[in-house]
């Protein structure tokens, strides 16, 4: 018979009251033995313990009761084939626990003892076990798999107030012990989870993949006790933070994922989980041509951060022209936000004052860079131009143009751009462009009262009011 198996038929045939968990009433987590008279020893804790010994029916005749090197009186005996200790306590009584909880409390008494129990040994809640709380702040857990573990503080107080064995934690495999290069305390549990607390600060608790990662990552001495609980993302995946600037994410689809510092505080600025970047699918790395950081996320959303720019996000169809000219080593890092154009339905992000990818639903996204993007912004940018519509191209290895949605934008050799738009251009395209006689633009148009021109280099258009003509020569 298992020694959890004699505990329970002890409490079966003694008809004791089972408590899901063995609390202490009055006594605090720190509680110390009371110092007793020797006559109130004799006189109320022996008898005490005798009457208890004869409630539980007897068994082996009682050992003592005697002091033990801690103060703590106590008698001994046997049933069932099963070592009994009876312990008084003036505030608390005399009280009950046997087996591998008795075994481990006197294993106990010569380095860290637990003084008097505070109540009976009883059977836990939602699993097969007994546990029994002391006067000096701490529980003994017992089960056939995973033996006798001592529980105390901070971590004993969260685990209680989670449920303790009728939650999902299951009981401990390790007692409380101090956390590695971190100044705290932690517990482990058979439910895959461990249980911490900052010396002076609250229990909390994180579990599986995320705890996995972050022992891989070198654990408390490497990124300090956790300040939050796990938590529930609304996207089906977890998280904790690890201090104002740093936290884990996982969920199945993306594994457990750290973000820290000033990429994190973005990802906060959008509202983390619940905004719409999506869980991270990367840890915070470092960037492969330029000094900085970034991290991938699960809406095809990628932030990046440079000490000289800070942190700026770019997604979708942006992203990927991002990438397709250069990523870092072709435009450097993003300096703004992925941001709406102004005055048409766009988006546009930034890279330093000369280049800019502009995105619009039916156009897609295009780099728009150097005196093509000044000669825009002088227009009165895409609300006037309209969104790009191509990439920039090569004419003749001299000259490059952009089709933008109500204009077309050259470079011109000795600098600067020329613009063609509206009702020129339409005729200018239906004379062939700059393969037909006029050729190129050399100027912008030029309007007044009562008519429109623009000059080309063979020639120039004239529009008055909605009728235009070419005049080559």
């Amino acid at each position: 018979m298992s020694v959890h198996q004699s505990c329970a038929r002890t409490a079966a045939v003694l008809a004791l009251l089972t408590l899901g968990v063995a609390t202490p009433v009055t006594a605090s987590a720190q509680e110390p033995t009371k110092d007793v008279s020797a006559a109130v020893m004799s006189d109320t804790g022996v008898d005490a313990i005798k009457a208890k010994y004869s409630a539980l029916g007897g068994g082996s005749p009682l050992e003592g009761p005697t002091t033990q090197a801690d103060g703590t009186l106590t008698g001994f005996f046997r049933k069932w084939n099963t070592r009994v200790a009876i312990t008084w306590h003036p505030d608390h009584g005399a009280h009950w626990f046997s087996g591998a909880i008795e075994a481990r409390w006197e294993a106990d008494l010569a380095t860290a003892p637990h003084g008097a129990a505070v109540a009976d040994q009883a059977a836990t809640a939602g699993r097969p076990g007994a546990a029994t709380a002391f006067a000096r702040g701490a529980s003994i857990y017992y089960s056939d798999g995973t033996g006798a573990h001592v529980l105390s503080g901070a971590v004993r107080a969260k685990y209680w107030a989670l449920g303790a064995t009728a939650s999902t934690f299951g009981f401990p495999v390790t007692d409380v012990a101090r956390t590695s290069g971190a100044a705290g305390t932690y517990a482990n549990f058979d439910g895959a989870v461990t249980i911490h607390a900052a010396d002076g600060g609250r229990g909390l608790w994180f579990s599986g993949e995320l705890r996995k990662r972050f022992h891989e990552l070198g654990g408390y001495a490497a990124l300090g006790i956790p300040t939050t609980d796990q938590a529930p993302t609304p996207n089906n995946g977890w998280f904790f933070d690890m201090g104002p600037d740093r936290s884990m994410y996982w969920s199945a689809e993306t594994g457990a994922r750290v973000l820290s510092a000033e990429v994190h505080a973005k990802y906060l600025e959008f509202n983390s989980v619940k905004g719409p970047f999506g869980l991270p699918v990367t840890d915070v790395l470092a960037t492969p041509d330029l000094p900085g950081e970034f991290a991938q996320f699960q809406n095809a959303v990628s932030i990046f951060w440079s000490k000289a720019t800070g942190a700026h996000w770019i997604s979708g169809a942006l992203r990927q022209e991002f990438w397709d000219n250069g990523s870092l080593a072709g435009l450097g890092f993003p300096t703004s936000d992925q941001l709406p154009t102004a005055g048409v339905s766009g988006l546009y992000v930034l890279f330093g004052d000369d280049r800019a990818i502009i995105w619009g639903s039916d156009s897609g996204a295009h780099l728009v860079k150097g005196a093509i993007l000044a000669k825009l912004r002088a227009d009165g940018d895409v609300a006037v131009d309209g969104l790009p519509e191509y990439d920039e191209m090569d004419l003749d290895g001299t000259r490059r143009f952009q089709q933008f949605r109500q204009a077309s934008i050259f470079t011109v050799p000795t600098g600067g751009a020329v613009t063609v738009r509206g009702l020129i251009r339409a005729e200018w395209w239906r004379q062939g462009g700059w393969t037909g006689k006029l050729g190129l633009p050399v100027a912008d148009e030029v309007r007044k009262p009562d008519v429109t021109v623009q000059q080309f280099a063979n020639g120039r258009i004239e529009c008055r009011s909605t009728r235009c003509v070419a005049i080559i020569g």
